[in-house]
């Protein structure tokens, strides 16, 4: 039926045969042309039936109010069955499954397990269809995602997930898009949604032989060997307090760069290695009883002396880990006035504790 409140009956298809207990599918013997502008309902007409009783199953309510609960005892008047007394919508769902200019038409989800119930009343339902799970036909069943960026798929495989990460992207501004696809083919774009990527920078200024470095950025990829390979034609060796990398041992125990640590770099000649990646908001690292590796959480000098005073009683040496520089409180040596971003310093202590790096000016 088309048009307010059915006004007129537009297409009408005879059911030959109805599989009892099951959701019933029924394809259109000649396709109609649907008048997006006009309202639309979809029914059954039940001739040869008890008095009183009715084939068709229902859902566990409540009511959809003018869409779901419509009965007609005549074929031409129509009730709600809420105002009979009766919280529930028909079994009854249509599907749109036509490509028109290459684009599919896909309308909410279908119920793939109807409720059944059984009323002690005049208007009485079959009560033996409890828990029925049907197959979803294969021409209109969700079968997962594709994501977008400017225009380009990103994924290889169908997505199954509703998330998804986009890593290592260079610096700009980027739209994305979602599709779901049906066994019937793929939908228009949801709204799309976009992203700006900033990122710092800094270049590490190594010289032949060894360097100390450390960084107060978060990288964009933390794989010392994404990290290392601009410079690989120069690199020999890195290594923390205790892991090392060597491409030419094929050893990688350090994987990831750790912003709480600072590292040694050994290069054969002089080059300049690029670090990219994002603001770092922590600037607290614990010093453990011992030797450390410190690195530089700061984007300009600190002093030594303002910066360990807190906890100079149990400091007994502090020195520039690729130089000669040397802070030692009960010595009252300072060779070492200030500690340089980028830098990464020896730091021996007498009991584990916790340092924070001011912010600059």
């Amino acid at each position: 039926w088309e048009g307010e409140n059915t006004a007129s009956l537009i297409y009408s298809q005879t059911l030959e045969t109805i599989t009892e207990n099951s959701w019933n599918t029924v394809n259109l013997t000649n396709p109609l042309q649907i008048d997006a502008s006009e309202e639309l309902y979809i029914g059954l007409l039940i001739f040869g039936q008890p008095n009183g009783v009715t084939t068709i199953g229902y859902d566990s309510g409540p009511a959809v109010d003018g869409k779901g609960d419509f009965i007609s005892f005549d074929g031409s008047n129509w009730n709600e069955l809420q105002n009979l007394g009766f919280d529930f919508n028909w079994n009854i769902q249509a599907y749109v499954n036509f490509n028109v200019g290459n684009k599919t038409i896909s309308l909410d989800d279908e119920i793939f397990e109807p409720l059944f119930n059984s009323i002690n009343t005049t208007l009485k339902l079959k009560p033996n269809m409890q828990n029925f799970l049907v197959k979803v036909p294969d021409n209109r069943g969700l079968l997962g995602y594709n994501i977008y960026r400017d225009g380009q798929k990103l994924n290889e495989n169908l997505l199954a997930e509703t998330f998804y990460t986009d890593l290592d992207l260079p610096a700009g501004s980027y739209e994305y898009y979602v599709t779901s696809v049906y066994f019937a083919g793929e939908s228009e774009p949801c709204g799309s949604v976009y992203a700006t990527v900033t990122l710092l920078s800094h270049d590490f200024q190594l010289k032949a032989g060894w360097n100390s470095v450390s960084s107060n950025i978060v990288p964009m990829n933390p794989a010392v060997e994404f990290i290392c390979n601009p410079i690989m034609e120069q690199f020999l060796f890195m290594k923390d307090m205790n892991n090392f990398y060597s491409p030419a041992y094929n050893h990688n125990g350090i994987e990831n760069w750790d912003l709480t640590t600072g590292y040694l770099i050994k290069v054969g000649q002089d080059c300049q290695l690029p670090f990219q990646g994002f603001p770092n908001e922590a600037h607290t690292i614990t010093l453990n009883n011992g030797w450390n590796l410190m690195p530089v959480l700061s984007d300009c000098e600190i002093n030594t002396e303002d910066f360990f005073s807190d906890i100079q009683a149990y400091i007994r040496i502090v020195k520039d880990a690729a130089g000669t520089g040397v802070y030692w409180p009960s010595a009252n040596i300072n060779s070492l006035p200030v500690l340089e971003p980028g830098k990464a310093y020896y730091v021996k202590i007498f009991s584990t504790q916790s340092v924070t790096f001011p912010l600059c000016d």
